[in-house]
């Protein structure tokens, strides 16, 4: 599409749904992802709009320990490229490995919600298994293993399928794909609710899940899927959502025809916290289950922030250059002016925005973080110490940076005695501000 296509109305929609479902495009895309070529992970379009090129980067989900003087840390080219027949971003084609032990971060009381909406909504029993693909450590199907209902996680990470075990979810180690789903099936599993989390983004062959879902899922069942969502990153300028180890960021538009081309379709669709697209889906042939208003407003919201033009996708990488000049710009006159500096966050994102603004110590001495596994460590790539949160009152920075996705209110919260020497908390994204 080029800038100029009018949005899809409803039954454009339809036809572009169904022409998906096309094996040859879906060979087409998969056999793109097997050979190393940058096309499009959806529907195999070649991917000729690159959004933004951050260089060679380290992981950003493993902080490190200070290494001796010589030791090179490993970094991996950073690419992001745009599909603008289908609305998808993903990376450039890269062997960036995944951390091993990637922390499975999510809220306990907003999945208990969320948990007890699906026992509710589907019947779950006894006689209605879960499976949950992605598992982590095992606490999301803890709700459901309580009230009886069979679960099982696929995880292949192994420090967090031992856990999984350790708390007594049944839990098998191989990778999910379309081949390990005919073996599950043909042992008799058929779940009534499969959950999906983080692996649809970071796969190289989300196609492969996908069919996996379908052979799987027990006719009437549903599908929740969990994806990093595009549109928050364009219209925020989220650079921290474009790291190593998510290969793919969805718009609703990609899932929808990801989903499509392996005959399932979305119910209903929620952009939850943390940038995340948390879909329902089911079987096409389940007629009885109609698409929900949530769906069609979210459609809209993409058309309208321009996701299928490409117009969006330059527009982002200009507000992202943008930002990154304005908060070294600040930094640097801060220290100019002998003003102390501090920063918030430790985590994953925090990391990929500081490597994706250059960011080092001798702008930011140090960063805090709330979690103690993280102090004592250092950011990958800048090099920048992790302390916790009593270094704040001990330094009284007059700025701190807040590079995590936490709320401001609640990085005062936690620090609430900067307003004692008059400290300034800075929130670099969407544009700079100082409160």
């Amino acid at each position: 599409m080029g800038e100029g296509k009018p949005a899809l109305d409803a039954a454009g929609t339809r036809r572009g749904l169904r022409a998906m479902r096309q094996a040859p495009l879906v060979a087409a895309a998969r056999a793109a992802s097997a050979v190393g070529t940058n096309c499009c992970r959806c529907c195999g379009a070649l991917l000729v709009e690159p959004v933004l090129d951050l260089g060679p980067q380290p992981l950003s989900d493993a902080l490190c320990d200070p290494q001796p003087p010589g030791m090179m840390e490993p970094h991996w080219p950073l690419q992001a490229l745009a599909c603008v027949e289908c609305g998808l971003m993903q990376l450039a084609d890269g062997d960036a490995p995944t951390a091993e032990a990637a922390e499975d971060r999510w809220s306990r009381d907003a999945w208990l919600r969320q948990a007890e909406a699906l026992v509710r909504q589907l019947g779950l029993d006894e006689e209605t298994p879960v499976l949950h693909v992605g598992s982590g450590d095992g606490r999301r199907l803890q709700p459901f293993q309580r009230r009886g209902i069979p679960v099982l996680g696929i995880e292949p990470r192994a420090s967090l399928a031992r856990q999984a075990l350790a708390r007594g979810i049944p839990t098998e180690p191989p990778a999910f794909s379309a081949s390990l789903a005919r073996r599950l099936r043909a042992t008799g599993q058929a779940p009534a609710l499969i959950l999906a989390s983080d692996l649809l983004a970071e796969a190289s062959d989300p196609h492969d899940l996908v069919a996996g879902f379908r052979i799987l899922l027990a006719p009437g069942g549903l599908l929740l899927a969990e994806v990093p969502h595009l549109l928050p990153v364009l219209t925020e300028v989220r650079l921290e959502a474009i790291r190593h180890g998510r290969r793919t960021l969805f718009s609703l538009m990609a899932f929808e025809m990801l989903l499509a081309q392996h005959d399932l379709v979305v119910l209903e669709a929620k952009e939850a916290a943390g940038g995340v697209l948390r879909v329902l889906a089911c079987h096409a042939e389940d007629r009885g289950k109609l698409t929900g208003t949530s769906v069609v407003e979210l459609r809209r919201r993409e058309r309208g922030a321009g996701i299928d033009r490409v117009h969006a996708y330059r527009d982002f990488a200009a507000r992202a250059v943008e930002a990154k000049c304005a908060l070294l710009d600040l930094l640097v006159a801060a220290c100019r002016a002998g003003q102390r500096v501090g920063g918030w966050g430790a985590g994953p994102e925090a990391v990929a925005l500081a490597n994706a603004c250059g960011l080092r110590s001798d702008l930011l001495p140090w960063v805090v973080d709330p979690q103690p596994q993280r102090q004592g460590r250092l950011l990958p790539g800048s090099g920048i110490p992790v302390l916790a949160p009593s270094a704040v009152p001990e330094a009284r920075p007059d700025l701190l940076l807040i590079l995590s996705r936490t709320p401001r209110e609640e990085v005062a919260r936690a620090v609430p005695a900067m307003r004692e020497w008059g400290g300034r908390f800075v929130c670099p994204l969407p544009t700079l501000s100082i409160i």
